[in-house]
């Protein structure tokens, strides 16, 4: 009876531990995801700019639809602890930073032509906060690849106590 409670409680520790690394690479994709629709911001942003043409915001449009819940996501993952809260708040105000950035050249482009939305293309301002949001979400996957090393060794090693206990119990 005993040995069958204690391997009921190891297999307990080797779920828990792959919830928590599936929960980690939740994370870490939801945080590549973030960065992606960005790109996509971006993309759709500089495509207008150099055109004027709507249409070119097709892109732009859709990732900022996308970012609102990718932000909410990361609130929740801070409010959970899942992520470090100060790390999670440097990455939503990069990224509303930079989605600022985006609207603001767009409505100089529409307002005051090419030459005023180059102008501020050409500033860089929107070139360093992207880079600092990539730094950022960088830092955040670091953390959490590491994280997700130590769960799989946590899990390895729950399962590893697991077969013990079983051949153990087996012999007896």
């Amino acid at each position: 009876m005993a040995s069958t409670l204690l391997v009921y409680w190891m297999d307990l520790k080797v779920a828990w531990a792959n919830q928590a690394a599936q929960r980690n690479q939740e994370v870490i994709a939801g945080l590549d995801d973030l960065l992606s629709s960005l790109k996509d911001a971006e993309t759709g942003q500089r495509g207008f700019v150099l055109t004027g043409d709507e249409k070119y915001l097709q892109p732009y449009d859709a990732a900022v639809l996308h970012v609102g819940s990718q932000l909410d996501q990361l609130k929740d993952w801070a409010r959970t602890g899942e992520i470090a809260s100060g790390e999670a708040t440097a990455a939503f105000r990069l990224t509303q930073e930079k989605l600022q950035e985006l609207k603001q050249t767009i409505e100089t482009r529409r307002q005051k032509g090419l030459e005023a939305a180059r102008t501020l293309v050409q500033s860089d301002a929107g070139k360093r906060i992207m880079d600092d949001l990539r730094s950022q979400i960088g830092r955040m996957e670091d953390q959490e690849n590491a994280k997700l090393i130590a769960l799989r060794q946590r899990r390895d090693a729950a399962a590893w106590q697991r077969t013990l206990v079983t051949a153990g119990a087996s012999l007896v």
